[in-house]
């Protein structure tokens, strides 16, 4: 009843048994670097396909936002200070 998960097999998941083994998953530096960069030619592909040739009209609408929401950040810092930090005296 307890193993419903596995269909009834005595296996423990994969994940669970590479755990109880010492062993954990691992994502390097650049593992998550190459993940993230092929993201971004299939996020350009997707663009160029929906929008059918007007993909700088896209770009640009999409860089307005972020300029857009780069003001709004830029605005809540300075409603939000913090304290200056000042070297502490030798003397």
């Amino acid at each position: 009843m307890a193993n419903q998960a596995n269909h009834g097999s005595d296996q423990p998941h994969p994940a669970e048994a590479s755990l109880q083994d010492g062993l954990r998953p691992d994502v390097t530096v650049w593992g998550s670097y190459t993940w993230g960069f092929a993201d971004t030619f299939v996020a350009l592909g997707l663009v160029f396909a929906i929008t059918h040739g007007a993909a700088p009209l896209a770009f640009a609408l999409a860089g307005l936002v972020y300029i857009l929401i780069g003001l709004a950040y830029t605005e809540l810092a300075s409603a939000y200070p913090v304290p200056i930090l000042r070297p502490a005296r030798p003397w």
